[in-house]
């Protein structure tokens, strides 16, 4: 976490619950995150997801409208989590990112939209993955 720190003091970690995800809040932007992160080479660490925005289940439609730019051509990384696996499929989210009016690829896409849960939350991006050590992958943003 010392990747954060660096450019951010003020920076918050905080456990999830789930074993090897920990939560960063921090006043850089998801971009800013994500670039430092690809200033380093990162052993410990298998994947940076800068979240773009959260999400209830029933509200999914309207943050992918907000947004994921309409046209966008993405493949989709989805993890749905206790509690929210079960209330929440992989029908429902495509659904969502079709009315968005996004044209999903499948996973050879560069541009991913990736949906994970944590808690009654779901964490929403969009970006490329890029290399930020032996076995890191960074998730960088690309911004409406």
């Amino acid at each position: 976490m010392d990747t954060v720190v660096a450019r951010d003091p003020s920076a918050r970690f905080e456990a999830t619950g789930y074993r090897g995800v920990v939560e960063v809040y921090s006043s850089l932007s998801p971009d800013e995150i994500a670039r430092q992160f690809l200033l380093y080479q990162h052993a410990f660490i298998a994947r940076v997801v800068p979240v773009l925005a959260c999400s209830t289940p029933e509200r999914l439609g309207e943050a992918m409208a907000r947004l994921v730019p309409k046209g966008l051509s993405a493949g989709l990384e989805l993890k749905v989590r206790v509690p929210l696996k079960g209330r929440v499929s992989e029908g429902a989210v495509k659904e969502a990112l079709r009315v968005a009016g996004v044209a999903l690829r499948g996973r050879e896409a560069n541009l991913k939209v990736v949906v994970e849960s944590v808690g009654d939350c779901l964490l929403i991006s969009v970006g490329e993955w890029r290399s930020c050590g032996p076995h890191c992958a960074v998730l960088v943003p690309v911004l409406p």
